[in-house]
């Protein structure tokens, strides 16, 4: 499938290159003589998707909203917001997710606490990733860049 796409050699000799080492990574940890890794995979990967769908209850509980009776509604609206977030609607999906989020969150939340509920949730999450990214990335690119010049 690849092949019909791209025509340069260099490129494709990358792809089926990473394919290979991404296919023998996997039977790695899958039948590996370690096979706990695979348990730590998973707990991994659960550990992450409940600090996910936590986030937005510790929120709300520092923002002095008693999250108790509305703990599994917190849960349901984000899974919905993921949802709503991972449908690719461009170009014009700028804010599809704060949007969604303030509409689903001021159903069972006072409204005027909504945006500075949305914009901390939103801060954390995303904008806070991406300035993280970027300096890593900013002093890869410097530190690759000395070594190419030295």
């Amino acid at each position: 499938m690849i092949n019909k796409f791209v025509k340069s050699e260099k490129i494709l000799n990358k792809v089926n290159n990473e394919i290979d080492n991404f296919h023998d990574a996997l039977w790695k940890l899958i039948i590996g003589n370690n096979k706990i890794n695979v348990v730590y995979a998973a707990f991994l990967s659960f550990s992450i998707k409940m600090i996910d769908y936590l986030l937005p209850t510790v929120i709300l509980l520092g923002l002095g909203i008693d999250v108790s009776n509305i703990l599994l509604i917190c849960f349901a609206a984000q899974a919905i917001v993921y949802v709503i977030t991972a449908i690719p609607i461009t170009p014009g999906s700028s804010g599809i997710t704060e949007i969604s989020m303030a509409y689903i969150y001021s159903i069972f939340i006072n409204p005027s606490i909504v945006g500075i509920f949305v914009l901390i949730f939103r801060s954390l999450t995303y904008y806070f990733t991406m300035i993280i990214g970027a300096l890593s990335n900013l002093k890869l690119i410097r530190d690759y860049t000395v070594k190419e010049i030295l």
